[in-house]
């Protein structure tokens, strides 16, 4: 299972280390990562679409067996606003990196729910199954999981479902790069592919989207 958790601030480093004790002892965490709002990247914000509101500066995702419970988290040395967890489906995984290094891309995190005009399963289907290869041809992906969310805290963003996608650092502010396309023409023609086909499964005015950098904690 994967977890999604919106932290109410960025983590200190001491924190970071007491998370980390954490995740291995009482969670029994698998694979963590630490994702925050990185300064470094201004222009990464130009992307942020965020109909909620919500404040989502910095995150922590989380691969565990171990279902996320109110008496759980009630332990976690973290202030957390708001959690989900879902079935993931890795489409292209995340490389790898050792603890404590940052991943060598931008994490688009694209939460969403779904359509209601078709079955649930029709829908998680298409996703899975036709969208995934147009999301990662008609752009320049290096990372991209999918996760249908199974539960969810009291107070978290209601959400079906999230994509995690990695981009290279200069997709940015080049959007032919961002969109795998080597003209014009075939950049527009590559932002429609990929808007008609999530419009087949996604209520597009519910799209929030936020940029982060990546630390691995696990």
């Amino acid at each position: 299972m994967r977890s999604l958790w919106l932290l109410a601030a960025p983590l200190s480093l001491a924190e970071i280390t007491s998370l980390q004790d954490w995740l291995t002892d009482t969670l029994g965490a698998s694979r963590a990562q630490y994702g925050w709002v990185d300064e470094r990247y201004p222009n990464r914000q130009r992307k942020t679409l965020n109909p909620t509101g919500l404040n989502a500066t910095s995150i922590v995702l989380i691969d565990s067996d171990q279902a996320v419970t109110a008496d759980i988290l009630q332990s976690a040395p973290l202030n957390i606003s708001h959690w989900l967890q879902a079935e993931a489906t890795s489409v292209l995984p995340y490389p790898e990196v050792d603890t404590m290094s940052t991943y060598d891309f931008s994490l688009q995190l694209c939460c969403f729910t779904f359509i209601d005009t078709q079955a649930r399963g029709d829908v998680i289907d298409y996703w899975r199954k036709q969208h995934a290869p147009i999301a990662c041809d008609n752009q320049t992906t290096v990372a991209y999981l999918q996760n249908v969310v199974h539960s969810r805290g009291p107070e978290a963003l209601n959400i079906d479902g999230w994509a995690e996608e990695g981009f290279p650092h200069d997709c940015i502010d080049n959007p032919l790069r961002f969109f795998n396309a080597d003209n014009p023409a075939t950049l527009q023609q590559h932002v429609q592919n990929i808007t008609s086909s999530s419009a087949k499964f996604i209520a597009m005015d519910s799209i929030f989207v936020q940029h982060y950098s990546l630390l691995r904690l696990i």
